[in-house]
C-alpha cells in the first residue's frame, strides 16, 4: 500500500467498495497480548463493523489478515 502501512499480527485493514474501487478506509487492531490473542480480538472488531457496514450501506467489506 505505497509503503505507508505496516502490517503487524493484530492489525486488520478495512477495505470496502467505493465507484467500483476498493478503498482502505481504516483498520481494527489489537496490541496487549500474544499475537494469536491480538488476531482473535482484531477479528471480533472487524465483524462488528461489518454487520455495521453491510447494515447502513448495503456493501460488503473486505477485512484482509
Amino acid at each position: 500500500m505505497g509503503g505507508r502501512f505496516m502490517y503487524v499480527a493484530g492489525g486488520i485493514p478495512l477495505v470496502v467498495k467505493v465507484d467500483g474501487r476498493d478503498v482502505v478506509v481504516g483498520a481494527v487492531g489489537c496490541s496487549t497480548g500474544t499475537p494469536d490473542q491480538d488476531v482473535t480480538v482484531a477479528q471480533a472488531g472487524v465483524e462488528a463493523f461489518e454487520r455495521a457496514w453491510e447494515e447502513m450501506s448495503g456493501g460488503t467489506v473486505k477485512a484482509k489478515l
